[in-house]
């Protein structure tokens, strides 16, 4: 079956290059690439990413591909290149640091991949609209699906494609970002919540799955961090509902997450980690 699925995927993907104009048109071409990516034939797609970069070198994009393929491949090396390329081009890509840091946490460089994770949490762009206070009653299914979507669907889009080199490997760190709403609920945010709650679930559920293969997958479940998400609350007035009467910092987020990443958290796995100063 995957022979031919191989098959079948080749001779799409060539039907697709058939279509292109005499004229590279990268777009498509990226697209080509991405596809070949997805259909786990990496060396096929490392090739498509090559034409969009002889094409159009000042783009981040094609090299952040590569590099993935190039990580599959097992070439950490090679796809530590291409991300230093493609960060060098655009400094501000949040996925960049994270695949650098998986890729220098293959290679045994612990100290470098939890640089590339701090780093990943700082640039890591924050969409104001999945946090959204809406009583049930007036949100609509938009929002519903919305916020969902980024919290499931991008646990599934993200989580699934890295099993299979880490079963390979026999060794592998997931760490989900989850938050005390998934925890308690909070009103207002039945969506947020329901989103949340599903990942703490769905952690627990995939560290059992994977737990035999030196895989760990853990949740943190962040209260009123000082970030974006919180920009215009009334910090004065929520500080009073924390036992620690403070918010907390990224840094101290991002420092249980590097503990849950190390080899000295590997007995621990299913867990979600509340990191709140108190607020249950």
């Amino acid at each position: 079956p995957m022979i031919i699925r191989r098959a079948l995927s080749a001779l799409a993907l060539l039907f697709v290059t058939m279509l292109c104009n005499a004229q590279l048109n990268t777009v498509r071409v990226m697209e080509i690439g991405r596809n070949a990516l997805y259909f786990e034939d990496y060396v096929l797609s490392i090739r498509y990413f090559n034409q969009v970069i002889d094409a159009k070198p000042f783009l981040h994009e094609p090299y952040f591909f590569r590099a993935l393929a190039k990580y599959y491949l097992e070439d950490y090396a090679g796809a530590i290149q291409d991300l230093d390329i493609a960060i060098e081009k655009n400094p501000y890509i949040s996925r960049c640091y994270q695949l650098r840091g998986l890729c220098h946490a293959s290679s045994d460089s612990l100290y470098l991949a939890e640089g590339d994770l701090r780093k990943s949490l700082k640039f890591n762009p924050v969409d104001k609209d999945v946090w959204q206070n809406l009583a049930l009653v007036v949100m609509q299914q938009e929002d519903w699906n919305k916020v969902l979507g980024i919290g499931l669907h991008g646990f599934y889009n993200v989580t699934r494609p890295l099993l299979k080199p880490m079963s390979v490997k026999k060794r592998g760190r997931i760490i989900n970002m989850a938050s005390v709403s998934g925890l308690k609920g909070l009103p207002g945010q039945c969506n947020y919540s329901a989103a949340k709650g599903g990942l703490i679930a769905a952690t627990k559920a995939l560290a059992q799955e994977v737990a035999r293969r030196g895989i760990t997958v853990n949740a943190v479940a962040p209260g009123f961090i000082r970030t974006d998400m919180v920009e215009g609350l009334d910090e004065t007035e929520l500080k009073k509902t924390i036992p620690a009467n403070r918010f907390g910092e990224a840094e101290e987020v991002a420092e249980l997450v590097g503990f849950l990443a190390s080899d000295k958290a590997a007995y621990i796995t299913g867990e979600c980690i509340s990191i709140n100063g108190g607020l249950y």
